[in-house]
């Protein structure tokens, strides 16, 4: 059965209806637990236009400009101290892509900055444009002369630009071809678009986004920028694990018509399905689960009632709570604790480690 077309390519779409909770990722409260998305036949893409309906206006209002998004730390190997991930994307641009100096850059769904700002450290001479929808966000954008804000239109803007960045914010853009018209206008013709988004292969639960409006696997985002004319390359990297990141050029021999087959989403909501299973047949109450992202958020989703804790090794704050829930570090576990730890094959590492260092039994889903 087809319905409507491809918002990207104007092939035909098929609709999968799924029967499992979607969740929204300022907060990871649920969106819906059950969703109709679109399929096109050609680039492979999912579509959500139920987002665009219910959701794009919670990234243009205060509380999203007052989440602090840019602050989250994680821990990598080489430094010592936990570090931000803007720190970790300026380092990779700027080792692998960028030549250093006297460089345009634009960050499309910039936030506050942070990722210029990592640049500007790094770039000798840098001229550092932010845009976002968000128009609260400009109270927290870097105040010197060579940062530039823009909440309006990207038509404000003149190029060249030496390079693009959408950082996640390619799946929240409900009108690509306007996206990119504007890109390739923008964008020298040796220019760079990097694009990073999360990877559902190495996470199938980066599927449950319900206020995107695109769910890409690395094939289908390929598809894509082959369609708009791009050719894209893999950013091979260590500090990512579990995103994919994309360089893509301008190039007039790309075959806009060709395209690769993917079914990785449809996989994963197999996977999910299997998971939803066995947290159904877990016999213990009193739980605990770790994370405050959208994999505890399913698991909170399925067996709440039986939920009394989740636990967090990045803490940032005593009193935290996720869904309404208190979060504590697992050092705070005891002996009677059953903590379960939903990430698949990945979970196994992380059970190793926590039972040399935490109380209690730990349990992978």
């Amino acid at each position: 059965m087809t319905y409507k077309i491809c918002p990207i390519c104007l092939n035909n779409n098929v609709i999968i209806s799924i029967d499992i909770p979607f969740f929204r990722h300022l907060d990871f409260t649920t969106v819906s637990n059950n969703c109709k998305l679109l399929k096109c036949t050609h680039c492979q893409t999912i579509s959500n236009p139920d987002a665009v309906k219910t959701e794009l206006s919670t990234f243009e209002g205060k509380k999203y400009a007052d989440s602090h998004q840019t602050k989250q730390t994680m821990y990598v190997d080489g430094y010592k101290e936990p570090v931000t991930r803007s720190f970790l994307q300026a380092r990779i641009l700027s080792e692998q892509i960028l030549n250093n100096e006297n460089l345009r850059i634009l960050d499309i769904g910039c936030f506050d900055g942070r990722l210029l700002v990592e640049l500007d450290r790094i770039i000798t001479n840098a001229d550092l444009w932010g845009f976002d929808i968000n128009p609260h966000l400009g109270s927290f954008f870097p105040e010197k002369d060579n940062f530039h804000f823009i909440s309006t239109d990207l038509e404000d803007l003149k190029g060249p630009i030496d390079l693009i960045i959408l950082s996640h914010s390619i799946l929240y853009i409900p009108d690509l071809n306007v996206l990119m018209a504007s890109i390739s206008r923008l964008l020298k013709d040796d220019g760079t678009l990097f694009i990073q988004i999360p990877d559902i292969y190495t996470n199938p639960f980066y599927s449950l986004m319900g206020d995107q409006s695109f769910i890409f696997t690395e094939t289908s985002l390929q598809n894509v920028l082959n369609n708009f004319g791009y050719r894209s390359e893999i950013v091979k990297n260590d500090y990512f694990p579990r995103e994919v990141l994309i360089t893509a050029q301008r190039d007039e021999s790309v075959d806009l018509s060709s395209y690769k087959e993917n079914n990785l989403f449809e996989d994963n909501i197999e996977k999910i399905n299997r998971v939803k299973e066995e947290l159904e047949n877990i016999n213990n109450q009193n739980l605990t689960v770790l994370g405050t992202t959208v994999n505890a958020a399913f698991v909170d989703e399925i067996i709440g009632r039986r939920i009394h804790l989740f636990v967090d090794e990045n803490l940032s704050k005593p009193d935290k709570k996720f869904r309404g829930k208190n979060v504590a570090h697992p050092k705070d576990l005891n002996d009677t604790s059953h903590t379960i730890l939903p990430y698949g094959e990945s979970g196994n590492k992380i059970r190793e480690r926590f039972e040399k260092l935490y109380q209690g039994t730990f349990a992978v889903v």
